[in-house]
């Protein structure tokens, strides 16, 4: 069995690094791409990080929104007879 390890976060590959020049130059270009394809750049100064463009992650609608139109509730669910269903409450 052969186990990779994951990347670490702080190592970046080459093509992702970006100088505050040729972002400025191409930040349009950039922003889709990250949006479009979830790349995410770092930006250097004098070949230090500085910054990172990252996409931003739709946010996630709540459980009750992402059921809606897939589930119908009919009746009471809370006070139903429920009794029927466990076995302490058998005779």
């Amino acid at each position: 069995m052969v186990l990779k390890a994951s990347p670490r976060p702080d190592v970046h590959r080459r093509r992702d690094l970006l100088s505050v020049s040729d972002f400025k130059a191409r930040c349009l270009e950039l922003v889709e791409t990250a949006r479009s394809e979830g790349r995410r750049y770092v930006i250097t100064k004098h070949g230090r990080p500085v910054a990172r463009l990252v996409p931003i992650q739709e946010a996630s609608r709540s459980p009750r929104g992402r059921w809606k139109g897939l589930v119908q509730v009919t009746g009471d669910i809370v006070h139903g007879d429920w009794a029927d269903l466990f076995e302490a409450t058998k005779a």
